[in-house]
């Protein structure tokens, strides 16, 4: 198995790549998809502006917990 070093690789994490991509791509997706189907959705920018929040907020979680 090929793998690539992420974050979840600390600690004996070991996961390999095509399965992180796959939950990642997911969780992305799973935002477009909530967006789509709002009645009123947000704007393109206010969408991207959620992604970098959600991505920090993972980051700064990490951070906290001791994962690099």
């Amino acid at each position: 198995e090929k793998y690539e070093h992420h974050a979840l690789m600390e600690n004996d994490l070991r996961i390999p790549t095509n399965y992180f991509a796959a939950f990642a791509a997911s969780a992305f997706l799973g935002v477009i998809e909530e967006w789509l189907n709002e009645e009123v959705p947000e704007t393109p920018e206010k969408i991207a502006n959620y992604y970098v929040r959600i991505i920090l907020s993972i980051q700064r979680y990490n951070e906290k917990e001791g994962t690099p």
